[in-house]
């Protein structure tokens, strides 16, 4: 048996009055929630690593935003704050245990929170066909056409490939 309470009115505390509830969401649809602004692109081709902005592919779900293929970017149309998330995966070619490597994600050609290194860099491996990760999410301001990209940085010695990867950017 199912019941349901329905309350309009709660009294305070101390009983010397009452508050007055109101269903804020009274006459909502789907249709009247505001569509995201948010964008994907993805990491379509098997890159060979370099100290460069990754060359993404022409794939990307977009609400809101343009992908630029020229600049492989993700060009911000509405400014705001970002939740970017971004991610990328691939193999060893030649390991090098000592050089490390940084993903990091550049807004107008230059890195996000270079100061802080708050960007995923490690060894690729220590063995060549190992495999390896890096992903990280940031809160980001964007102004009106600022462009996102996926860069590598910090390679020397070691070499591999990026063979998937996405940044996602989410309006806040």
């Amino acid at each position: 048996m199912a019941s349901k309470i329905k309350v309009d009115q709660i009294q305070t505390a101390d009983g010397t009055g009452t508050i007055a509830l109101q269903n804020q969401l009274s006459g909502m649809t789907s249709a009247s929630m505001p569509t995201p602004i948010c964008g994907t692109m993805y990491v379509v081709n098997t890159w060979t690593l370099s100290n460069a902005t990754v060359d993404i592919g022409a794939s990307a779900e977009l609400s809101g935003m343009t992908f630029n293929d020229t600049n492989n970017s993700l060009v911000i149309a509405t400014a705001g704050i970002y939740l970017v998330s971004y991610m990328g995966w691939g193999s060893v070619t030649s390991a090098n245990a000592n050089d490390g490597v940084a993903l990091e994600i550049h807004k107008q050609g230059s890195v996000i929170t270079a100061s802080s290194r708050a960007h995923p860099a490690s060894t690729l491996g220590s063995e060549d066909n190992q495999e390896w990760t890096m992903s990280n999410t940031l809160i980001v301001t964007c102004a009106a056409n600022d462009e996102l990209t996926l860069v590598v940085s910090g390679l020397g010695a070691a070499s591999g490939n990026l063979q998937g990867g996405q940044v996602t950017a989410y309006r806040l």
